[in-house]
C-alpha cells in the first residue's frame, strides 16, 4: 500500500469522525432542546394543577347556585390540556430515539464501510494470490534446479582489484585453471 493510499484512508477516516462528531453535537442540542421542553411541559402541570384547582372551586361554588355544566366544562378542558401535554412529551421522547437510532446506525455503516475499503485497498485480490502461489512453485522448481547445477557456490570479491572468487575445496585436484568449489 502506498503512502499516498493510506494519506488517501486516513483522510476518509478524519472526515468521517468529523461528520460524526458533527452529527453528536446536534444531537446533543436536540437533547438539550427536548429538555428544555420537557421541562416546560412539566412547569405546566403545576398550573395545570392550580387551574383544575380554581375550577373545581368555581364548580362547586356555582354548582351551588347554577350550573355543574361549567364546571364539567373546565374539568373536561383541563384534562384536554393535561392530554395534549403527555402526547408533547411522548412524541419528542420517540423521536429522540429515532434520531439515536439512525445516528448509530450511520456511524456503523461508515465504520464497516472504512474497514471494507482498507481491505480492498490493503488485501490482494483471489487472482493475485493465484498468481503468487504459481510463481513461488515456479521459483522453487528453479531453485531446486539451481542447487543441482552449482546453486551452492559461496561468491565473493577478493583481494584489491576486488576480483569475483569463490570458496573452493582445497583438497581436490586442480584441471585447466579451474578449482572445484567446496560441496562439489
Amino acid at each position: 500500500m502506498s503512502d499516498q493510499q493510506l494519506f488517501g484512508l486516513m483522510a476518509a477516516a478524519e472526515e468521517q469522525q468529523r461528520l460524526i462528531d458533527d452529527l453528536i453535537a446536534q444531537l446533543n442540542k436536540q437533547r438539550l432542546a427536548l429538555e428544555a421542553a420537557v421541562e416546560k411541559q412539566v412547569g405546566y402541570i403545576p398550573a395545570l394543577g392550580m387551574r383544575v384547582g380554581d375550577a373545581a372551586a368555581k364548580a362547586v361554588d356555582e354548582s351551588l347556585g347554577k350550573a355543574p355544566k361549567a364546571a364539567a366544562a373546565a374539568y373536561t378542558q383541563a384534562a384536554d390540556a393535561l392530554n395534549n401535554a403527555a402526547k408533547d412529551v411522548r412524541e419528542a421522547s420517540g423521536w429522540i430515539g429515532w434520531k439515536l437510532a439512525g445516528l448509530l446506525l450511520g456511524i456503523g455503516a461508515t465504520a464497516f464501510g472504512a474497514l471494507y475499503l482498507a481491505a480492498l485497498v490493503m488485501l490482494p485480490s483471489l487472482g493475485e494470490l493465484q498468481a503468487r502461489r504459481a510463481d513461488a512453485e515456479r521459483l522453487q522448481v528453479r531453485v531446486e534446479e539451481l542447487e543441482k547445477r552449482g546453486g551452492r557456490i559461496e561468491y565473493s570479491t577478493c583481494g584489491k582489484a576486488k576480483r569475483l572468487c569463490i570458496k573452493v575445496d582445497k583438497s581436490t585436484t586442480y584441471q585447466d585453471n579451474y578449482m572445484i568449489p567446496a560441496g562439489y
